[in-house]
């Protein structure tokens, strides 16, 4: 419950003992709920592209390959992605925290960023109805429903996310850099405004 009610306090005790093991477990989990949402657009997603493509005129050998492409990534590209953005996120936090004097190993930053993957675990229920409710609309209208009311509802949730996340960063920041409070508040800002920009950018596309 300290990961919830007091994140500095829990960062701070389990760092000395923190293996690989439970952040790989946490990455890998969010990794595979994403899989799943993916797999449950995949199908819908491509018979979206199928009648795109047909009316468009193209080969049925493109059409064939270009759906076979649009499944695996459905399915396979949300795991690669949340592996990437780990990564990034460590990457990020432990090169802008040296700006302000972060002190420790990368390994540390990359092991305790694992845990701002938990609030996507949390959310993975209300992920998943959403992705159900896409994949219907995606059956009746095609990929113009990718601009309905459910692809909005998807990126609020992600921007809600991304605002629950940046809190832990703080903490992260603070902990695995040994920073003072206000220079892990910066590099978490910063880390936020650069995860919020493709989220802006998606509401702004929308009108």
């Amino acid at each position: 419950m300290e990961f919830l009610t007091n994140p500095d306090k829990f960062f701070r005790e389990i760092k000395e003992r923190l293996s690989y093991k439970l952040p790989l477990t946490i990455v890998l989990a969010a990794a595979i709920l994403n899989s799943i949402n993916g797999y449950i657009v995949a199908i819908p997603m491509k018979r979206a592209v199928e009648r795109m493509l047909v009316e468009q005129g193209l080969p049925r050998e493109s059409i064939q390959m270009a759906l076979t492409i649009t499944q695996i990534s459905a399915i396979l590209m949300p795991i690669v992605t949340v592996f990437i953005i780990w990564v990034v996120t460590a990457v990020l936090i432990h090169a802008i925290s040296s700006i302000f004097g972060g002190e420790g190993k990368f390994s540390m930053t990359l092991k305790l960023s694992a845990f701002s993957f938990i609030p996507n675990i949390v959310v993975s229920p209300l992920n998943l109805y959403v992705s159900l409710e896409m994949a219907k609309i995606l059956d009746v209208y095609g990929l113009e429903g990718l601009k309905g009311s459910f692809s909005l509802v998807s990126i609020i949730i992600g921007i809600l996310v991304l605002i629950w996340q940046f809190i832990y960063w703080i903490f992260i920041a603070k902990n695995a850099r040994n920073l003072e409070i206000k220079g892990s508040i910066i590099t978490a800002s910063v880390v936020f405004v650069l995860f919020l920009i493709p989220s802006l950018y998606s509401l702004i596309f929308r009108f």
